[in-house]
């Protein structure tokens, strides 16, 4: 099977959504398909493999960080036609989304579009949250209605899709997977572990809580902080480690100041993907607050490596820790310090969690979501078949 991935996010940006994509294009592969990318092009970066096609693109002036790939798709059309492409799957609502929409539609194809994100957590990053709620909406909808098919990585994401988006289309729920031995097969020897903490001035004594991910006003990092000075009063060494970089970091790095505790509260910035094994091996609990996720995927990572995790009450999270079966879960911000609290003083079910934690990750394995993602493009195909047929 030839099948077109429609991206606003590739080479060489880095984010959770890429790491997506890559996982599942590895997995088709393996399984003996050809994975076309269609990526916004940068200053500078050139690719060395032949099935990526780059669009012309402008730096996105309200997050320097994206590109905004211009709307002409003629050479994309063309790039697409001589691959004789059989389904087009597109990762973005946005400008390549819509232009793998024309494509599709120019060329008779089905048109697959996943859901990643919750933009409505995002309105932030455009036009400076000028932009009205309401019409930011309208927008979203219309875009997703460009879609034949959806594939959504939690149930919550297709009761948004359906409720709040009034999509209308074949809604397929499969979780997004990882390759979960890259965190469960690493073993860290006490020297590296040593190495690792004393580099980010960590102790051997002291107890680390665990962020991974973007650091951005939608992730509620500052609800870890604000529940820290408390902790403290009982756990005197306990720290915060944020891993991640993200146009939140000065605001937080001052929010810790403030509320006393900026010597507890480390961050580190952007850590390669390869090295995050040894992170969440040297850390004692993950942590996360954010109710913005689709799926939570690093609380996946992090159940892959053994670790307790204590998370906010959300769908997403709750899915992944089967409403407190492989984690605990606070309700109100407020009730982060209690919960930790609640963890830490138990170490029998601190180590309950610990060996039970692999088996609540073992659901999103790369290999079955690679399963579940070919049985549902062979479906897309007859269905959209059988819907020719009949026009």
């Amino acid at each position: 099977m030839n099948i077109g991935f429609f991206t606003e996010c590739w080479d060489p940006q880095i984010n959770g959504v890429m790491t997506s994509m890559k996982n599942l294009q590895d997995e088709l592969i393996r399984r003996n398909n050809e994975i076309y990318i269609f990526a916004p092009r940068y200053k500078g970066y050139h690719d060395k493999d032949p099935h990526v096609f780059r669009q012309f693109a402008v730096t996105y002036i309200f997050q320097p960080e994206f590109k905004f790939a211009g709307m002409l798709r003629h050479k994309a059309l063309r790039f697409a036609g001589s691959k004789k492409l059989d389904i087009i799957h597109s990762h973005t609502e946005f400008s390549l989304g819509i232009i793998g929409g024309g494509i599709a539609r120019q060329l008779g194809l089905p048109f697959v579009m996943t859901f990643h994100t919750f933009w409505k957590y995002y309105s932030h990053y455009f036009m400076w949250d000028l932009l009205p709620k309401n019409l930011f909406r309208f927008i979203l909808k219309t875009l997703y209605k460009s879609a034949d098919y959806f594939i959504a990585p939690s149930q919550k994401v297709k009761s948004y899709l359906e409720n709040e988006m009034q999509v209308r289309v074949p809604i397929r729920i499969i979780p997004t997977g990882l390759k979960l031995n890259h965190f469960s097969d690493f073993v860290i020897t006490p020297r590296k572990k040593q190495e690792f903490r004393h580099k980010y001035g960590i102790s051997r004594d002291d107890t680390v809580m665990l962020f991974v991910g973007r650091v951005g006003k939608e992730k509620s990092i500052d609800v870890l902080i604000r529940g820290l000075p408390e902790l403290k009063k009982k756990y005197p060494r306990i720290k915060l480690l944020v891993v991640g970089d993200g146009p939140g970091s000065a605001s937080l790095k001052n929010l810790a100041i403030k509320t006393g505790v900026g010597d507890s509260v480390i961050f580190t910035g952007y850590i390669p993907w390869e090295q995050i094994p040894i992170v969440y091996k040297s850390s004692d609990l993950f942590t996360l607050a954010s109710v913005s996720e689709t799926q939570g995927l690093v609380t996946v990572e992090a159940l892959a490596s053994g670790l307790p995790v204590v998370v906010k009450d959300d769908p997403a999270n709750l899915d992944i820790i089967e409403r407190g079966k492989y984690g605990l879960i606070f309700k109100r911000d407020q009730d982060f310090s209690r919960m930790v609290d609640h963890l830490l003083s138990r170490p029998r079910l601190c180590r309950s969690l610990r060996e039970t934690a692999l088996s609540g990750a073992m659901k999103y394995s790369l290999q079955e979501f690679g399963k579940r993602v070919i049985e549902y493009y062979n479906w897309i195909l007859k269905d959209h078949a059988a819907k020719k047929r009949k026009n």
